[in-house]
C-alpha cells in the first residue's frame, strides 16, 4: 500500500498517469496554455511588424516624391535654358515642363517662384553673368533631398 502511495506522489509531481501519458484534462490544459502563450506573442509582435511595414511604405513614398521633384526641376531648368520666347510665355513653358516631368504630383501655381537677375548683376562677382548664375543655381539645388 505504501508503495502505491509513493508511486502516485511521484506521478503527480511529474504529471504522469499510470501508463506514463497525460490525461485528457491535463493535455487540454497544456494545449490551452500554449495557445495562450502564442496569442500573447502574436499580440506583441504584430503591431511592431505593422509599424515597420508602414514606416517602409511611408519612407519610400517620401523618397519617390523627392526624386520626382528633383527630376522635374532638372527638366524645367533644361527647358528654361534652351527655351525661346517672351518672359510670360517662358514662365508658363517652364511650369508646363515641370508638370510634365512629374505627372503623379500636383504642383500648384503658387509653388513656382522665378528670380530674374538683370544682365550683369551676378551677385557682385567679376565673372560673366551666365557663369555666375549657373554656379549659383548648381550650389542651391544640391542637397535638396
Amino acid at each position: 500500500m505504501a508503495h502505491h502511495a509513493v508511486c502516485r506522489l511521484v506521478r503527480a509531481v511529474h504529471g504522469d498517469t499510470a501508463a506514463g501519458t497525460k490525461s485528457a484534462a491535463e493535455s487540454a490544459a497544456t494545449d490551452s496554455r500554449s495557445v495562450g502563450r502564442l496569442s500573447d506573442r502574436a499580440a506583441l509582435v504584430t503591431p511592431l511588424l505593422l509599424l515597420v511595414t508602414l514606416s517602409i511604405v511611408d519612407f519610400s513614398s517620401l523618397l519617390y516624391a523627392c526624386l520626382a521633384l528633383e527630376n522635374g526641376v532638372s527638366q524645367a531648368t533644361r527647358s528654361a535654358v534652351t527655351g525661346n520666347g517672351q518672359r510670360a510665355i517662358r514662365e508658363e513653358s517652364i511650369k508646363a515642363a515641370m508638370r510634365q516631368a512629374t505627372p503623379t504630383l500636383t504642383i500648384p501655381d503658387g509653388a513656382f517662384t522665378f528670380n530674374h537677375l538683370p544682365a550683369g548683376a551676378a551677385g557682385g562677382s567679376a565673372e560673366p553673368a551666365g557663369r555666375a548664375i549657373s554656379k549659383r543655381s548648381r550650389s542651391t539645388t544640391r542637397g535638396v533631398c
